[in-house]
């Protein structure tokens, strides 16, 4: 019997599983091809190759139609992950080998029954869990760190905008020492004894007088 990958995620396992009997079907002859079995189903070729490639989950609609059309041949339990065994035959020899070693065994052993693959899945999804566990904690580092970047940005920003209003008070100074000196030239202008009319002009053209 081939052995399925146990430590894939249950989503790909369980399409491996179903891939694996529809393998079955087209090597022991059951039908020539996929393409025949997808007639004898009702399944879509297309529905076949996206779940061989796993791009689609094979849904329970998918296998009830699987068991319909081959009946009593496939393990029902074999599809929900809950059989290791994928032939009818196969889970009821094994099922009667281990009632047999039950009762010849001394002391009894309790029948264990058929192996149960939900252990495999219940494994596979605690990694998934930590797997996403661990993305959890890295997405949250790289928030820390943008937080952090973006707080020095609002720095830079704001003793960008210090120094703008620095500048603008010095220019504001500036103008208005000049506007002081203009007036304080145009005073000395009025306290000196010109012609009548020539401090005016002057102070008009801003010109201080030759002394």
């Amino acid at each position: 019997m081939e052995i399925i990958q146990t430590n894939l995620h249950p989503k790909v396992l369980k399409n491996q599983l179903f891939i694996r009997a529809v393998d079955y079907l087209i090597d022991e002859g059951k039908v020539d091809s996929q393409k025949e079995l997808a007639q004898v189903t009702g399944i879509t070729e297309a529905t076949f190759s996206n779940i061989r490639n796993d791009k689609k989950v094979v849904s329970d609609k998918t296998v009830r139609k699987m068991l319909e059309a081959f009946p009593a041949l496939f393990n029902a339990d074999y599809f929900r992950g809950k059989s290791i065994y994928m032939l009818m035959s196969e889970y009821l020899e094994a099922k009667i080998e281990a009632e047999e070693k039950a009762t010849s065994a001394s002391p009894p052993t309790p029948v264990t029954g058929v192996p149960d693959m939900s252990s495999v899945f219940n494994s596979a999804l605690a990694k998934a869990d930590e797997s996403i566990a661990s993305l959890k904690i890295a997405l949250s580092t790289k928030d820390q760190l943008i937080a952090e970047k973006q707080a020095r940005i609002d720095t830079l920003e704001q003793t960008i905008a210090d120094k703008d209003s620095i500048i603008r008070d010095r220019d504001a100074r500036i103008a208005d020492l000049e506007r002081r000196l203009a007036q304080a030239n145009a005073d000395d202008i009025l306290r000196y004894s010109f012609p009548t009319g020539v401090a005016e002009n002057l102070k008009k053209q801003n010109v201080s007088p030759q002394i």
